[in-house]
């Protein structure tokens, strides 16, 4: 699933590399404090359309049929979506 996100990220710009590098994070707490720094770094506009991007993600996810996705890709997109809307809110 990585690859795929990594192929469509291509065209979707610097969000979508952030993303893929993130997903390669075993450790929960090393990919939050990872996407933590880099919103910090990059600022309210970059955690946007961060934020509208993991979005679409867990919205298309979630209309595949059940196994079409690894639920781990789900957990860890959707951990990144509560992380980016925590950083906005708190902006």
């Amino acid at each position: 699933q990585t690859r795929i996100i990594d192929e469509l990220g291509r065209d979707l710009g610097e969000a979508a590399e952030v993303l893929n590098q993130l997903l390669g994070y075993d450790d929960p707490g090393e990919r939050i404090a990872v996407l933590e720094a880099g919103l910090q770094v990059q600022g309210i506009d970059f955690a946007q359309d961060m934020l509208d991007m993991v979005n679409e993600a867990v919205v298309g996810f979630k209309n595949l049929p059940d196994g079409e996705v690894d639920p781990e890709l789900i957990q860890r997109v959707t951990e990144i979506a509560s992380s980016v809307e925590k950083f906005i809110s708190n902006s």
